[in-house]
C-alpha cells in the first residue's frame, strides 16, 4: 500500500506499471467510498422505519385503549337494547360518540353569562397513550379573587382529516384518577367523543399531564372553548380576547411534530446555543453549521406564522413558549435567534457553497419574506407600554394593520379584519380605556357576508382617514362561492408577493405607489378631501331590473374627481425583471450614443416613481446610475435593460439603484395618454390589466392617480388601479385642471362623481 501512496520510494523500473497500479486503488478506493455511503443510507432508512414503528406502536396503543373501550360500550348497548321493548342498537348508536363530526353536534354548550369564558380541562393520565378526557369548565374573566390559572394554545388550524378524538365529560360525571386506570373504561363510556383534526390532536397529547403524580392542565382552546356556531357568542368572545390572551400564564406556540429528516429538532436544540453571543460569531462564521441556520430558517417558514391570529396571540402573551414535538424553548429565546438569522444573513448566507449546497449562498431565499420575520417586525411597535412593561394602549390603526400584514392567512375571510380588531388604535378604544360604555365604529358582526364585511371596512378607513388610498392597496382574499368583489376591494393576488401561501414563490408585482397607511409618498390631488359615498347599485325601475349586472345589486363607490388623460399606447408587461427597448421608446429615449452624457428626467424618474426605497425624493446619483445601466443595456442586450444579469455585479450603488427600479416597474405596464387640447403627451407607469382607451383620473382624496375603464353601459366605471403619471404626483395635475375649468368654455371641463363598482 505504501509504495502506491509514496512514489519517491518505488523502484524507477516500476514507473510503467504504477499507474495502472494507482489507478486501480482509486477505483478500489471509490468502490469503498459508494458501499459506505449506501451502507449508511441504508441505515438512514432502518433508522426512519424503526422511528414509524415506534410512533405506529404508539398509535396502536392508543387505538387498542379506544377499542377495548368501544366493545364494553357496545356490549352495554346491546344488554340494554334487549332490555327495553322497541329500542335497537342502531337507535342508541345515534346518540353515541360515533356519529357526526362537527363539535356542535356532540357538545352541547351553556351559554355564557356575563364577562366568562370557557376552559378546557385536560384530566392526567396513568401513560401517555392513554385516550383524551376532558371536561369544559366556566371561568369568570377578571376573577380578581381567585389565582387559578391556564394557558392559552396557538396553532395551526389546517385542513387535516379529523382523526383526532377527544372525549367530554359532563359536570357530573366522576373523574378517572392516575392511579386507577381502570376507571378510564368506564369513565370514557360516559364520555362524549368529538373528532377533531390532528394537529389539534397531537398538540393535546403534547400538553397533557401523565404518569404519577400529574395534574390536571386548564387550556384556552379557541375551536373547543368557542361556539363555532354561534354567531353571536363568536362575536361577544372576539372582544374578550385581549383578556384572554393577556390573562394567561402562558400561551403555548404549537409548530406540530418533528419533520421527518429532524431538521425541526436541530433548529430546536440549535436556538439556545445562539443565546451565548460569543458562541452566536462563531457558528455564524462556521460553514459547518450551515445546516443548522438552515434548520432554523425552515422552522421560521412553519405555516403557524401564517396565521393571521397569531399577531393578536403573541403581541398580547406575558409569555409563551414554542413547541416543536417534544422540544420546547422559550418564545423570547426563539424571536431573538431569529432577528439573529436576520441581521446578520449576509454573514450567514456566505456559508453556503455551491460544493455542498445547490443553490448556494440562495439557499436560504429571501429570510426577511419569511413568516417569523415579518410576526417579529408587525409586533414590535404595537403598543404604548408603560415603565413595567404592561401595555397601555395600541398606536396602529386598523388600516395599517390590515393592509401591511399581508402575509398571513385565515379560514374565514372576516377575520382578516376581526382578527386585528382587538389591537387597533382606532377600533379597540372600548376595550383599552375600559369605558364599557364606549361606541364599537366597527363591530365585529359574524352574520354579515365576507363582502358586507369588506364594504364595512373599507368605508371605516375612508372616513376615518380622509383618504381614498385604502383603495389602492391589496389586502382581500377572495371570497368563497366565487363572488366577484367590488373593483375597490383590491385583492392581495395584486400585491408584491401574491397570496399568503405564495409568498416563498418570488415577487409576483410591483411595490404600492400609495406607500404606508397614514404616510402617502405623493399628493396628486394635492389638499383636496375626498368626496365619497358608499352604498348600493341603484335599481332601475323602469325596467324593474335589480343592478347594471342583471342580479343582485352591487356594492357601490361613488368618487368626485376628473378625467386626467386617456391612454393611446401601452408596453408589454415588465416580467422577469427586463424593460424592453421599445419600453424605454415609448418615453423618447434616443437610445445610448457616444455623445451621451444624461439621461432626460422622463426616463430616470419614472423606472423609480420619483422616489427611493424609503419613499422620499431620489437622490440626484440615481439619474449617473440610470445612465450606466442603459450603457450596458445597449451594449450587451441590443438596448433591454436586464434588471437581474446587472445585479448579479457591478457597483454597490448600481445594485441599490437597480433594486428600486425592479421593485417599481414589475409586472407593471408602461404608457403614454394624451390631455385633451394639450400637444404634450403623459408618460408613466400603469397596472397589468390596464389597456388603450383606459382613462387615467385624479380622484379626491387619493394620493395617486388612478386607471379606470369604463365599464358597459350606464354611467358605471371600474378600478383598475394605481399608476405612475410622470409630473403629475404631487398636486400638479389639480392645478392644470383648474386653470383649464377657469379658461374652459360651455363647461366642456368640470369634475364629476364617478360610480364605481
Amino acid at each position: 500500500m505504501r509504495e502506491f501512496l509514496d512514489p519517491d520510494d518505488s523502484d524507477s523500473t516500476n514507473d510503467e506499471a504504477e499507474d495502472p497500479s494507482r489507478q486501480r486503488f482509486l477505483e478500489l478506493l471509490e468502490l469503498m467510498i459508494k458501499g459506505t455511503e449506501d451502507l449508511e443510507a441504508q441505515i438512514r432508512m432502518i433508522l426512519e422505519h424503526r422511528e414509524k414503528m415506534s410512533r405506529a406502536a404508539d398509535m396502536k396503543q392508543i387505538l387498542q385503549s379506544e377499542m377495548r373501550l368501544e366493545r364494553r360500550w357496545l356490549d352495554h348497548v346491546k344488554v340494554h337494547s334487549t332490555l327495553e321493548s322497541g329500542g335497537s342498537c342502531s337507535d342508541s348508536l345515534k346518540h353515541n360518540h360515533l356519529s357526526g363530526e362537527r363539535v356542535t353536534d356532540k357538545i352541547t354548550y351553556k351559554d355564557l353569562e356575563g364577562e366568562s369564558f370557557r376552559v378546557l380541562i385536560l384530566l392526567p393520565a396513568p401513560e401517555p397513550y392513554y385516550p383524551l378526557i376532558c371536561k369544559l369548565d366556566t371561568w369568570p374573566l377578571n376573577d380578581r379573587g381567585e389565582t387559578r390559572q391556564y394557558a392559552a394554545l396557538s396553532y395551526f388550524w389546517g385542513s387535516e382529516g379529523h382523526n383526532g378524538r377527544i372525549y367530554f365529560l359532563g359536570d357530573n360525571d366522576d373523574e378517572p384518577g392516575v392511579s386507577n386506570p381502570d376507571r378510564w373504561g368506564s369513565a370514557a363510556r360516559r364520555a362524549t367523543s368529538v373528532r377533531i383534526r390532528n394537529n389539534l390532536f397531537r398538540a393535546l397529547l403534547r400538553l397533557r399531564s401523565h404518569g404519577k403524580g400529574a395534574q390536571k392542565v386548564a387550556l384556552w382552546v379557541d375551536f373547543l372553548c368557542i361556539n363555532q356556531a354561534n354567531s353571536v357568542e363568536k362575536t361577544q368572545q372576539l372582544s374578550r380576547m385581549v383578556n384572554i390572551y393577556n390573562n394567561a400564564s402562558n400561551v403555548c406556540i404549537w409548530l406540530g411534530e418533528s419533520d421527518r429528516d429532524k431538521r425541526s429538532d436541530e433548529a430546536m436544540a440549535f436556538i439556545p446555543t445562539l443565546m451565548d453571543f460569543a458562541v452566536f460569531d462563531r457558528h455564524a462564521n462556521d460553514r459547518k453549521q450551515a445546516r443548522k441556520w438552515y434548520a432554523l430558517g425552515e422552522l421560521m417558514r412553519d405555516r403557524w406564522f401564517s396565521r393571521r391570529w397569531i399577531v393578536q396571540e403573541i403581541a398580547l402573551a406575558k409569555d409563551a413558549t414554542v413547541h416543536c414535538g417534544g422540544a420546547i424553548v422559550r418564545w423570547s429565546d426563539f424571536a431573538d435567534a431569529a432577528s439573529l438569522l436576520v441581521s446578520n444573513q449576509d454573514t450567514i448566507k456566505s456559508l453556503f457553497d455551491f460544493s455542498d449546497w445547490r443553490e448556494g449562498p440562495n439557499t436560504l431565499g429571501d429570510i426577511e419574506a419569511f413568516g417569523a420575520s415579518i410576526l417579529l417586525e408587525a409586533t414590535n411597535n404595537l403598543f404604548l407600554r408603560k415603565h413595567n412593561g404592561e401595555i397601555k394602549r395600541p398606536i396602529k390603526s386598523i388600516e395599517s394593520l390590515v393592509t401591511s400584514l399581508k402575509t398571513f392567512d385565515t379560514s374565514d375571510q372576516r377575520d382578516l379584519i376581526y382578527s386585528l380588531k382587538c389591537i387597533a388604535s382606532d377600533t379597540s378604544r372600548h376595550l383599552w380605556q375600559h369605558d364599557k360604555g364606549g361606541r364599537d365604529d366597527l363591530p365585529a358582526d359574524y352574520s354579515k357576508s365576507e363582502i358586507e364585511v369588506y364594504k364595512d371596512f373599507t368605508e371605516f378607513c375612508v372616513m376615518s382617514s380622509n383618504s381614498l388610498d385604502i383603495i389602492c392597496r391589496p389586502w382581500a382574499m377572495p371570497v368563497k362561492g366565487g363572488k366577484a368583489l367590488p373593483s375597490w376591494i383590491p385583492l392581495l393576488s395584486s400585491s408584491e408577493f401574491g397570496l399568503p401561501d405564495e409568498i416563498y414563490s418570488g415577487r409576483k408585482n410591483g411595490e404600492v405607489l400609495v406607500g404606508h397607511a397614514g404616510q402617502p409618498n405623493y399628493a396628486a390631488a394635492s389638499q383636496e378631501p375626498c368626496k365619497v359615498r358608499f352604498g348600493r347599485e341603484p335599481q332601475d325601475t323602469s325596467t324593474g331590473d335589480k343592478g347594471g349586472n342583471g342580479s343582485a345589486r352591487r356594492e357601490v363607490l361613488w368618487a368626485r374627481g376628473f378625467r386626467l388623460a386617456k391612454i393611446e399606447d401601452v408596453s408589454a408587461r415588465n416580467t422577469g425583471g427586463v424593460i424592453t427597448k421599445e419600453s424605454l421608446d415609448m418615453g423618447k429615449w434616443p437610445g445610448f450614443g457616444k455623445d451621451t452624457d444624461s439621461v432626460p428626467d422622463l426616463i430616470w424618474r419614472t423606472l423609480v416613481a420619483d422616489r427611493n426605497h424609503n419613499g422620499q425624493v431620489p437622490p440626484s446619483w440615481y439619474q449617473r446610475a440610470c445612465l450606466r445601466c442603459l450603457e450596458i443595456a445597449d451594449v450587451f442586450n441590443n438596448g433591454d435593460l436586464n434588471i437581474g444579469e446587472i445585479l448579479q455585479g457591478h457597483s454597490e450603488m448600481l445594485r441599490k439603484y437597480l433594486t428600486r427600479v425592479r421593485n417599481v416597474t414589475w409586472n407593471r405596464r408602461f404608457f403614454t395618454a394624451t390631455v385633451q387640447d394639450t400637444e404634450w403627451p403623459l408618460f408613466g407607469l400603469c397596472p397589468p390589466k390596464s389597456r388603450e382607451g383606459d382613462f387615467v383620473c385624479i380622484l379626491y382624496g387619493c394620493s395617486v392617480p388612478v386607471v379606470m375603464r369604463e365599464s358597459g353601459s350606464g354611467p358605471y366605471m371600474t378600478l383598475i388601479g394605481e399608476a405612475y403619471v410622470h409630473g403629475k404626483m404631487d398636486g400638479e395635475a389639480l392645478e392644470d385642471f383648474e386653470e383649464r375649468k377657469t379658461w374652459g368654455q360651455n363647461g366642456e371641463v368640470k369634475d364629476e362623481e364617478f360610480v364605481i363598482v
